[in-house]
């Protein structure tokens, strides 16, 4: 079956969350300071502003003031104003690193990613040893500004820093793999598996790029790893059952991906992989509803709106159906070698011989295949060209002497 390139059945990768607020890393020791960020909480600003201004006079040496008042400013939208808070609280204590960070995440928050870094880097600067701020600059970097390269050296600094915490050699590893080199994405992440033996996010991760450097069967057996450590994790099970699928084992991946379907019932991929099972298994019907159950979930879902259509044209039957669906993947996925194939087909199933041969044209214009010479063979023997039909039959069995369509054309051309 043409068939769009498998699409990611996976959520993103991400590290977990951290730095949300500036008030972030404050250390509150006192009941009136919590109180006071209880009010930011709630949304009490103008009387958590009063306070904060209370708590600075009284201690206009205490960091945690600063910050409060820099954090009622940008829940206002006063960036500007949070900023000067932060600025006024560094005149206070020059060294905090606490203020440099918040003042790094405003600017990041601004987009500025010049500034944002040159306030971590000062931070990193008053306090080498502490992992926080090369971490937090390194995750900024590397997620919100795309520089994975950058954030390498960082996650290393930081993982030197704090070698308990799993965080900065997990975030070192995902940065080389992104940064495009996966193959020392590798000893990060399993040291990250070492370090936090809960968290099936290293081992999941280093699945992912073993599965990227051609090594499905590593893959596989780290990506089992993860889900040791949290059986009922969907993006494992997802994971899991894609390897299944690539090594061809479509039974397993259906008990796999079911699992994962049953815990994310809202999630289209899960589905898109247990479809794909049952094309492999045989069960057409059973492919069927379950693409129409992703596209119930998903109506633009370019790989079932491919894949329903084809097997809609194959059983000859809602052919108009089929065609909204074959265009729809085509538009979806312009120039898509797969999707120009399908609606070859059902175009040919329609009766419109020229369109299906634009379109297979088109397709092996893209990536030629026995299977879409074949097709196009056909096509242009139920024109009338049987020299140009036997020629591109020819090609198909060059590339693939065993292809199934291609040899049952063979023999359909040849009792004519």
């Amino acid at each position: 079956m043409p068939r769009l390139p498998t699409l990611l059945l996976l959520a993103a990768l991400a590290l977990p969350a951290r730095a949300a607020t500036l008030l972030e890393g404050a250390v509150v020791a006192d009941p009136p300071m919590a109180a006071a960020i209880a009010l930011v909480e709630r949304g009490e600003l103008d009387e958590a502003e009063r306070r904060f201004e209370a708590l600075r006079a009284a201690s206009p040496l205490s960091v945690a003031p600063h910050l409060g008042l820099a954090e009622v400013a940008a829940r206002r939208g006063d960036a500007a104003a949070a900023q000067r808070r932060l600025e006024a609280g560094l005149q206070a204590a020059p060294q905090s690193t606490e203020i440099l960070r918040a003042l790094g995440r405003l600017h990041a928050q601004r987009g500025d990613a010049a500034a944002m870094e040159a306030a971590f880097r000062r931070a990193i600067a008053a306090r080498p040893a502490e992992a926080a701020n090369a971490l937090e600059l390194a995750d900024l970097l590397h997620l919100r500004f795309g520089r994975a390269a950058d954030a390498v050296p960082l996650y290393a600094a930081a993982a030197a820093a704090a070698p308990a915490d799993f965080r900065a050699p997990y975030g070192q590893g995902l940065a080389l793999a992104r940064a495009g080199r996966p193959a020392e994405a590798l000893a990060p992440l399993e040291q990250a598996a070492r370090l936090d033996p809960r968290s099936p996010l290293p081992d999941y991760a280093r699945g992912q790029v073993l599965a990227s450097l051609g090594r499905p069967a590593e893959a596989l057996e780290a990506t089992r790893a993860a889900l040791a450590r949290q059986e009922d994790w969907a993006p494992g099970l997802v994971a899991q059952g894609s390897l299944l699928l690539a090594a061809r084992r479509p039974r397993e991946a259906l008990d796999s991906l079911g699992r994962a379907a049953a815990l994310q019932p809202a999630a289209a991929g899960p589905r898109a992989g247990m479809a794909l099972a049952q094309e492999a298994l045989g069960d057409l019907p059973a492919a069927e509803r379950l693409w129409r159950e992703v596209l119930a979930l998903e109506p633009a879902h370019a790989l079932a709106q491919n894949n329903l259509a084809w097997l809609l044209a194959n059983a000859g039957r809602e052919l108009d159906e089929a065609h909204r669906l074959a265009q729809g993947a085509v538009a979806a996925t312009p120039g898509n070698a797969a999707a120009l194939a399908t609606l070859g087909w059902v175009e040919r199933q329609r009766g419109d011989l020229p369109a299906a041969e634009r379109a297979l044209v088109a397709a092996i214009g893209v990536q030629p295949s026995a299977e879409r010479w074949a097709r196009l063979s056909a096509v242009r023997a139920a024109m009338g060209r049987r020299a140009e039909a036997a020629e591109d039959l020819r090609r198909a069995l060059a590339l693939d002497a065993g292809n199934a369509f291609a040899r049952a054309e063979q023999r359909r051309q040849a009792t004519r």
